[in-house]
């Protein structure tokens, strides 16, 4: 298998969402207006963010995105960016420091901008 060459930042759609207390935070990544309905989402609230990677790799409160980096397709922004280290974790059966482990990928906490 050859390795992905890693790239520190990268584009895509997410859905823009608001928390109970009105803070802005993004969801779904990867969403495509034609499925958004299927996920509740409005396609007026798909939006183009840039995803890089964090100077600061631990856990936050949220919304504390992070993503998945697979070595052998790159970035994975179909479920595997999460807006908590608690939901992104929940994406990997037997956990994703097992895939780390595997070398299979490496998990990453991102900074998420609207652009």
């Amino acid at each position: 298998m050859e390795k992905k060459k890693f790239t520190n930042s990268f584009k895509t759609t997410a859905a823009k969402s608001k928390t109970l207390e009105d803070k802005t935070y993004f969801r779904h990544f990867g969403i495509r207006e034609s499925t958004c309905s299927l996920y509740g989402d409005d396609p007026k609230d798909i939006v183009q963010v840039e995803c890089s990677v964090s100077e600061d790799q631990t856990e936050q409160k949220p919304p504390d995105y992070w993503g998945w980096f697979d070595f052998e397709h790159g970035w994975q922004t179909g479920g595997l960016i999460q807006p908590s280290h608690t939901q992104f974790s929940m994406c990997f059966t037997y956990g994703y420091k097992a895939e780390e482990k595997a070398d299979k990928g490496k998990a990453y906490r991102l900074d998420v901008k609207e652009i």
